[in-house]
């Protein structure tokens, strides 16, 4: 490795990639959960939305049910005698108006005649529509009815048997809206086609509860939006960092001269503001379980990952064969049970064994060698003086005739130095006369004979002439180390030889 890499552990490297792979899985499961949660949530006020509008109705359809049955009985007691006029009340109901207020939330009861006037009347008065009245009278049916004033009222007329006159009672809107408000906690709106519709919003607000809250966000509501958003599906307004679910809700009635629709406001910011506070606790215990979580891991991996980290230390021991130290700093901790880090061990450990034993075997085998060379040494010293003092000429040639070493009492016969000799061929050293010498030569180059024995003469560079008994041998290359060469020794027998003849039978 080389020394400017920077180490960074693999346990580290395992923790920050676990922990990495954790924080994206946890995040995306986190950003789908808070998803599904807040589609469930705007779903289920949907929904609720619808279901309360249903109850709406049931209580409009029950309040205009009780107001007809209050004025049914109006109309028992206020039937004129046969062949009357109507004129007046009937005492009775009036003596009972004040109870019937209180008891019914009636706000007013009049009388009409055949030519729908108004003949008499108790509370508050409003300018009913002619038409109706004579509707009422020419059809021998009950009109529902539905205005605002300074405040909307729901309005039975109903005529009497012989259709003499008719008879209306009116009861405020306000009540059911209260009821209404009790058991779902929605805002209502009551709206009606305008005569002068604006560009986009073609209806006119009779009347809301709660205006001075509500009133700004109707205003909100006619700029950007369209009322067919709201009459298909309940619709989510933010305004002032506060949620709405706003829908319209038709209420058609044969009876009625004109539809209304009611608006129904859910104010879900507090809901919202609680479920957005549940989501953000749920989050901090999920982050903070995954942070228990990649702590106790990170902590399992460094525990782990000790043992491979001692491992990593041994190693360089093993490589300086410190294998008493090796096999300390390599202990088999057997704490998460055996596995491969366990099986590792055992096999380095193993390997310092051989490897120790392999060592003490090699050092008793260097010194055999050493023992061996220095035996080598002191014969090959002794077989170089015993040629150099051998009174024998002893060359070495190749196969191709080329001298490649000589004893110094050939270069003394020779009367020449090794410089001259060695590398020369040694056939240039014969007479050209003599013709048996080189056949011999290469008899025993050829590998024809692996001995052959040559007298002849040598003609020195002073010019004078040695005849020399010469022996070729031709050793096996397994001797000289797989080299092919020939030993040629040679012993002067010429009179004036300084060495005695009789060395021939030595040779």
């Amino acid at each position: 490795m080389s020394k400017n890499q920077v180490f960074f552990s693999l346990k580290w490297k395992l923790g920050i990639v676990m922990g990495l792979i954790f924080l994206v899985l946890h995040s995306l499961f986190s950003y789908l959960i808070y998803r599904e949660s807040l589609n469930g949530f705007y779903s289920e006020h949907r929904i609720n939305q619808a279901q309360v509008s249903d109850n709406l109705i049931t209580l409009i359809k029950d309040s205009f049910f009780s107001l007809d049955q209050i004025t049914q009985l109006a109309l028992m007691i206020n039937e004129p005698v046969a062949g009357s006029d109507l004129t007046a009340l009937n005492p009775e109901i009036e003596k009972h108006w004040g109870q019937w207020q209180l008891n019914w939330n009636i706000e007013n009861i009049s009388l009409y005649n055949a030519q729908a006037n108004t003949v008499a009347s108790l509370g508050p008065q409003w300018n009913v529509s002619v038409p109706t009245v004579e509707d009422a009278l020419q059809e021998a049916a009950t009109k529902h009815n539905f205005f605002c004033a300074d405040n909307c009222y729901q309005q039975i007329i109903a005529p009497f048997p012989d259709k003499k006159g008719a008879l209306s009672i009116t009861k405020s809107f306000s009540t059911t809206i209260a009821k209404y408000r009790r058991l779902t906690g929605l805002d209502i709106g009551v709206l009606q086609v305008s005569e002068t519709p604006a560009v986009g919003w073609p209806y006119k607000l009779l009347s809301i509860n709660q205006a001075e809250k509500n009133t700004t966000l109707y205003n909100h509501i006619i700029k950007n939006y369209l009322p067919d958003n709201f009459l298909q599906d309940p619709q989510f307004v933010n305004l002032s960092g506060r949620l709405f679910v706003i829908s319209m809700l038709p209420y058609p009635a044969e009876s009625m001269e004109k539809t209304i629709f009611l608006l129904l406001i859910d104010d879900v910011s507090t809901e919202l503001q609680f479920f957005t506070n549940n989501l953000s606790r749920l989050w901090f215990y999920s982050i903070t379980g995954l942070s228990a979580a990649l702590i106790i891991s990170i902590l399992v991996i460094q525990a782990i990952f000790n043992r491979i980290h001692n491992l990593s230390l041994a190693l360089p021991l093993l490589s300086k064969r410190l294998y008493h130290d090796f096999k300390n700093t390599l202990k088999n901790n057997q704490l998460f049970g055996y596995d491969e880090i366990n099986q590792l061990s055992d096999n380095a450990l193993n390997l310092s064994e051989q490897l120790a034993s392999l060592e003490r075997q090699i050092c008793s085998n260097n010194v055999i060698l050493l023992e061996k060379s220095e035996a080598l040494v002191k014969e090959r010293n002794f077989v170089r003086l015993l040629l150099e003092s051998s009174p024998i000429l002893i060359l070495t040639q190749k196969t191709n005739g080329m001298v490649t070493s000589v004893n110094q009492f050939a270069l003394t016969v020779l009367e020449t130095d090794s410089e001259s000799l060695v590398g020369k061929v040694f056939d240039t050293f014969l007479p050209a006369h003599d013709q048996n010498h080189p056949l011999q030569l290469a008899m025993i180059r050829s590998g024809l004979t692996n001995k052959v024995r040559v007298e002849g003469e040598i003609q020195l560079d002073s010019g004078r002439k040695i005849n020399i008994l010469w022996l070729h041998v031709a050793p096996k290359p397994a001797m000289l180390n797989n080299t092919a060469l020939i030993l040629t020794f040679g012993i002067p027998v010429d009179k004036n030889a300084i060495f005695n003849p009789g060395l021939i039978s030595e040779v």
